[in-house]
């Protein structure tokens, strides 16, 4: 999977992906800011890239969202939703340390009613994604985020989330060559939460993420693809 001596800006590269899904974290409190104190982000390198999935749920029908910082640095975001519940990607180039605080602080004007997090670390010269997208639904049991680039010795990382659903199914997929790993699926107050990744082994326009979970509530998935080393 891993792909050494790839030829990146004129450059050829001699170091793995070294992808890691850390242990997903979650805090069910009524609170405008969520602390994760001392998250492991990795093995410290100078390409790092850190990535965390980022699921929250409000106490009103807003746009709802939250801002991401990781030891005191902002990282940048992908997606925002109007609803009670969304989920968010934050990336950011970190080439030290193994351990931060990431600090999740709401950006509406609806108090936060829980918050669970999923944090991805791995190495690429790239300073970006490659592609991203996020797609909400209301009531829909499955929605897609259709035509993500993904890149051979890549990652695509994915986060969705749903309100109003205890039962029935849960699921997230990839259609390209490869299979989707679910690394959270959770339920709490009636809120499914699930991150999951694929890691790629082609070079591809068209591939779609979906989320399938059973329920009435809003449903939104969020994606976003890296390429690798």
């Amino acid at each position: 999977m891993f792909n050494r001596g790839k030829i990146f800006g004129g450059l050829e590269l001699d170091y793995e992906l070294d992808f890691v899904a850390h242990t997903p974290q979650f805090n069910s409190a009524d609170q405008n800011s969520y602390t994760f104190a001392s998250s492991d982000i990795g093995d410290a390198h100078p390409d790092r890239m850190v990535v965390v999935a980022v699921s929250i749920r409000v106490t009103a029908l807003v746009t709802v969202g939250a801002d991401v910082t990781l030891g005191g640095v902002s990282m940048n975001k992908i997606g925002s939703t109007y609803g009670f519940a969304t989920t968010q990607l934050f990336w950011l180039k970190v080439p030290t340390g193994t351990a931060e605080d990431i600090v999740v602080t709401r950006d509406s004007t609806a108090t936060p009613e829980q918050c669970g997090i999923a944090v991805y670390s791995f190495n690429t010269p790239a300073t970006a994604p490659l592609d991203s997208g996020q797609t909400q639904a209301s009531g829909t049991n499955s929605i897609w985020v259709f035509n993500i680039e993904c890149a051979n010795g890549g990652v695509v990382i994915g986060a969705s989330v749903k309100s109003s659903s205890t039962a029935g199914t849960h699921v997230i997929s990839w259609n390209g060559t490869d299979s989707a790993v679910e690394d959270t699926d959770a339920v709490s107050n009636s809120v499914r939460r699930m991150f999951g990744h694929v890691l790629t082994t082609e070079d591809k326009t068209t591939n779609d993420f979906n989320s399938n979970i059973s329920g009435s509530g809003n449903h939104t998935v969020t994606v976003a693809s890296f390429e690798g080393p």
